[in-house]
């Protein structure tokens, strides 16, 4: 075999050199990366795991902050969250909008007061300029009004429905505020901000926690709710041998019913549909083809572009009595008691201004009425 010259093998010999790095770079880059992911793995069994990508945590940096504000100058906490996401490589657009969320400086005042920190003089930065002068805190002032605020927290937080914020703690501050000192409130700037009630309510033990359970609305609670709900479960219980029910063991069992299946949702007898409107052309063609299904209909109209002659006509069509009422969709006092007096199965609403001229013409009465009367009937189901 014959030698191989110099320049060959010199150039083998660089070769293997080269490989030999790249291999232990990849070695060590995959060893890493093992690392990284043994580490990033036992956060699932780690109780004190912390999803920090959540945008839930913002809530928790914005607290912090606006405690921080309260020991020491904002200037400073912001330079120094905006310089490190600068090193780290965010962003100047989303370093400013992170610091507007949380309540810090803008991003470019933080970049000014940088450039003084980095390129000018250091006493510059740190300059104070406010005054050594101390006050008292406001609950300092009012430690009463903070043993009220503590007792609406508390109560706001038992309640079911989930509307309670930091936002209502502060007005509620506000409004006890001008109370007790008897003063009129003149402008709209809330004696406490909002930023310091999230910190009180940490104070006073609320904690925000994501809303796991089933879907909740005002109307579960009502009065009128409540007493059919315990009616439905004392038929169930008194009945219980008529339905389909499980045994309650380990292995459960369907209990089939010993006499004639009875069907608790279905009202065998009538199912009454709501026709707001139904007076109209429209309308009256849905109350027919409705009672032609063997639907009940109940007509609402106020009249206004329509005629209860044309009802008349539907009766004489059909051979059965309209229930209808001359009312308003605006009114909703009068549609609860609608509400209130039949199980209605189900809405068709045809009550509107018909004439699209209208919308120009009068557009305040056309959308109050083609809008309104939709909000109104969503507010009674609801509420």
């Amino acid at each position: 075999m014959p030698k191989v010259n110099r320049r060959r093998n010199h150039n083998r010999d660089l070769l293997k050199r080269r490989w030999s790095k790249r291999s232990k770079s990849q070695e060590s880059a995959k060893s890493s990366s093992d690392e990284e992911e043994n580490f990033d793995n036992k956060p699932n069994d780690n109780v004190d795991f912390i999803n920090f990508l959540n945008k839930s945590i913002v809530n928790d940096i914005g607290d912090l902050f606006e405690f921080c504000k309260e020991k020491i100058n904002t200037r400073f906490i912001s330079v120094l969250l905006y310089m490190s996401l600068r090193h780290f490589g965010h962003s100047w657009r989303d370093i400013d909008a992170f610091l507007r969320t949380i309540g810090g400086m803008t991003a470019t005042s933080a970049h000014k007061w940088s450039t003084v920190l980095v390129n000018k003089d250091f006493d510059e930065f740190t300059a104070e300029e406010r005054g050594g002068k101390r006050f008292d805190t406001f609950w300092d002032c009012y430690p009463d009004l903070e043993l009220e605020a503590r007792q609406f927290v508390t109560e706001e937080c038992s309640k079911t429905e989930a509307s309670f914020t930091a936002e209502s703690l502060a007005r509620f501050i506000d409004a006890r505020f001008y109370q007790l000192n008897n003063m009129k409130k003149v402008d709209l700037e809330l004696v406490r901000s909002v930023g310091s009630c999230k910190l009180d309510l940490r104070r006073f033990g609320a904690k925000y926690t994501a809303n796991v359970g089933r879907p909740y609305y005002l109307g579960h609670e009502r009065s009128d709710v409540i007493k059919h709900r315990e009616q439905f479960v004392k038929y169930f219980l008194q009945n219980e041998d008529c339905f389909y029910t499980i045994t309650d063991d380990s292995s459960p069992q369907w209990k089939f019913p010993k006499g004639r299946a009875i069907v608790l949702l279905c009202d065998q007898k009538k199912q009454y549909v709501l026709v707001p409107g139904g007076a109209g052309f429209i309308g009256s063609h849905c109350v027919i083809e409705l009672i032609t299904a063997g639907y009940t209909p109940i007509v609402v109209d106020n009249e206004h572009n329509s005629s209860a002659k044309c009802l008349k006509r539907v009766e004489q069509i059909t051979g059965c009595q309209i229930i209808n009422y001359k009312i308003d969709c605006l009114d909703i006092e009068n549609l609860r008691n609608i509400f209130k007096k039949y199980l209605i199965y189900a809405i068709i609403n045809c009550a509107a201004l018909k004439s699209v001229g209208e919308s120009v013409q009068k557009p305040i009465l056309y959308y109050k009425n083609n809008i309104g009367c939709l909000l109104n009937l969503l507010t009674v189901i609801v509420f």
